[in-house]
């Protein structure tokens, strides 16, 4: 009884292919925001809460609320790739045990500028 509903998928700026839900049926608007990044990453572009106005109901969590800042990011990062010049430089091998549903094309973009950067073959 009503209006028509609508589903509609948003980038969430977390994974690959995340996505957050914007549900409208006539004056109610709700937006379904779980696992969303609100920054710039290598790869993706970020959730963009401000582009929506005021929804009547926002759901969402707070799992991503204890991961680094973006300056905490870059010292790890730099951390890492130190440890991956002394492993090589001592002809050791590096092994990255990571999910490849999630981040794997962040991290390898990461390593492909700091192999771009070291020049190293």
């Amino acid at each position: 009884s009503g209006g028509s509903l609508t589903v509609t998928p948003h980038p969430a700026g977390r994974t690959l292919g995340g996505t957050f839900w914007r549900i409208q049926r006539e004056t109610e608007d709700l937006l379904y925001a779980v696992e969303f990044n609100h920054r710039k990453e290598q790869h993706l572009n970020p959730f963009l809460l401000l582009a929506f106005e005021r929804p009547s109901i926002l759901i969402t969590d707070a799992t991503t609320m204890d991961k680094p800042t973006i300056e905490r990011r870059q010292i790890i990062d730099n951390r890492m790739f130190k440890a991956i010049e002394r492993t090589f430089a001592r002809q050791g091998d590096v092994l990255m045990p990571v999910d490849p549903s999630a981040r794997v094309l962040e991290l390898l973009m990461c390593l492909a500028r700091f192999w771009v950067a070291k020049r190293m073959r």
